[in-house]
């Protein structure tokens, strides 16, 4: 992965707690689930891999940026 430079390892957000009304932020969550920190030394980026929907089940985009536990963690850096 180091070697290649352009690997995005994801980082998945559990335990919603609501929709947020801020802008750019789709939902807060309680946590997340990151790789080891071995694995994500050796990414070039770490990247939210939520796919959230909205109050009715429909996918209507992707979520710019989440948050858990005071972190934000965008779609990809």
């Amino acid at each position: 992965m180091r070697r290649a430079g352009n690997v995005v390892v994801p980082a998945v957000a559990q335990q919603p707690l609501g929709f947020s009304a801020r802008p750019g932020v789709a939902q807060e969550f309680e946590t997340f689930v990151r790789p080891v920190p071995s694995i994500r030394a050796a990414a070039a980026a770490e990247g939210a891999a939520n796919i959230t929907t909205a109050r009715d089940s429909v996918v209507r985009g992707l979520p710019l940026l989440l948050q858990a536990q005071g972190s934000a963690c965008p779609a990809s850096r």
